[in-house]
């Protein structure tokens, strides 16, 4: 999905670009405030709540390990299945977790949603 988002926000920008250098009547301006786009998509991810019928399974089969490691394609919900997990974890009497990622952002996404659905500002 974040790969699918950069080639559109990269499209959009060059569409722009192209429009400076070319100013026709029939030409449309079209510009793009990055922040206000990532921080629309931030706030929409966080309202993300329900798992879907094969995350849901998945979930089920990971109750009760105590390490879980989940390998699976982009955009299969890896990371939301880890977040519905974490929250499990926490819930319990040994709420320790540890989540590992190799992306700073993705990590501070964690804590920003699980913030949110515990209702911590």
């Amino acid at each position: 999905r974040a790969e699918v988002t950069k080639e559109v926000l990269k499209s959009i920008t060059q569409v722009s670009k192209n429009n400076n250098n070319n100013q026709d009547k029939d030409d449309v301006m079209l510009s793009v405030n990055l922040t206000h786009f990532a921080q629309m998509f931030m706030d929409s991810m966080l309202t993300l709540e329900n798992l879907t019928h094969h995350q849901r399974e998945t979930l089920d089969q990971c109750k009760g390990i105590a390490r879980v490691h989940v390998k699976a394609d982009a955009g299969s919900g890896k990371t939301f299945l880890a977040l519905h997990l974490i929250m499990i974890k926490l819930e319990q009497l040994s709420n320790k977790v540890l989540f590992i990622a190799r992306n700073k952002a993705l990590c501070c996404y964690v804590v920003k949603w699980l913030m949110h659905r515990k209702g911590v500002t």
